[in-house]
C-alpha cells in the first residue's frame, strides 16, 4: 500500500508539473507490485513537447502507430490495469450491466460501464482517439478521449475518466 501511494504521489507530481493528460485515482490503475510487472510509462503533455518517463508504473507506453483497423472490434475492461473491485463505487449498476466497448472502422463507437456511456462517432490523431458521443442516460453530448497505449506488442486504451484512467484490452471478455 506504501508503494501504491508513492507511486501516485510522484505520477501526481510529474503530471502536475509536465501538465500531462493523466491524472491518477486508486480505484483505476493498480499497484504494479500486485500485477508482478515493472514497466515505463510516457506521459505526453497535450502539445507533445513535454515527455515524462515514470519507472516502475505499469502502464506501457503512448503509441501513435496504430491504425483504425488495429482498434476496431469489442473491447473490455483489464483485470490486470484496473481496480475492479471499486468500480462499483465508480460507475452505477456495474455490478449489474459490467462493461463493454465497442469500435467500428465505419467511425462509430459505443461504450458502458454500467448506466454511464454513450453512443458517437470518434475520430484518431496520433495515441490520442477522441469520441463525440450522446450520453445514454440522458441524451446529452459529451466527448470521451482514450489514450492508445502499448505494451510490448499488446495495444489497449486508456478512457480518462474524472481523476483517472479507465483502462480497456482489445477482446470479447
Amino acid at each position: 500500500m506504501k508503494k501504491l501511494i508513492e507511486i501516485i504521489f510522484l505520477t501526481l507530481i510529474i503530471c502536475t508539473l509536465a501538465g500531462c493528460v493523466y491524472g491518477t485515482n486508486d480505484n483505476t490503475a493498480r499497484d504494479p507490485a500486485e500485477t508482478g510487472r515493472e514497466a515505463t510509462i510516457e506521459i505526453v503533455g497535450t502539445d507533445e513537447a513535454v515527455v515524462s518517463t515514470v519507472e516502475s508504473a505499469g502502464l506501457g507506453t503512448m503509441s501513435p502507430n496504430v491504425s483504425v483497423v488495429d482498434l476496431t472490434g469489442l473491447w473490455h475492461l483489464d483485470p490486470s490495469r484496473n481496480d475492479l473491485s471499486g468500480f462499483s463505487g465508480l460507475f452505477e449498476a456495474y455490478a449489474e450491466f459490467g462493461a463493454s466497448l465497442e469500435i467500428r472502422s465505419n467511425g462509430q463507437l459505443s461504450w458502458y460501464i454500467g448506466v454511464e456511456g454513450g453512443t458517437g462517432t470518434f475520430s484518431v490523431d496520433g495515441a490520442m482517439l477522441t469520441a463525440e458521443l450522446t450520453r445514454t442516460a440522458d441524451e446529452s453530448p459529451m466527448t470521451t478521449q482514450l489514450d492508445i497505449l502499448r505494451d510490448g506488442d499488446e495495444v489497449y486504451l486508456g478512457m480518462h475518466w474524472t481523476n483517472g484512467i479507465v483502462f480497456w484490452t482489445l477482446g470479447d471478455d
